[in-house]
């Protein structure tokens, strides 16, 4: 797996979607440093996270 890839991908989502890392941490429940992690491609969402995220950004 490439974190690094995965971690862009993640954040071109977040910011077509117009949240900010605050924002999403919020609606995740989690620390906006945890956004910053996963976008820096230093760890990946939980698989509870992750399902959240292809929700909102309604990926498959």
């Amino acid at each position: 797996m490439d974190l690094e890839r995965i971690g862009k991908f993640i954040s071109k989502k977040r910011q077509d979607n117009s949240y900010t890392q605050e924002s999403l941490a919020e609606k995740l429940n989690v620390s906006n440093r945890s956004i910053s992690k996963w976008e820096r491609g230093v760890c990946l969402p939980d698989a509870n996270n992750m399902a959240k995220l292809c929700k909102l950004f309604d990926t498959v």
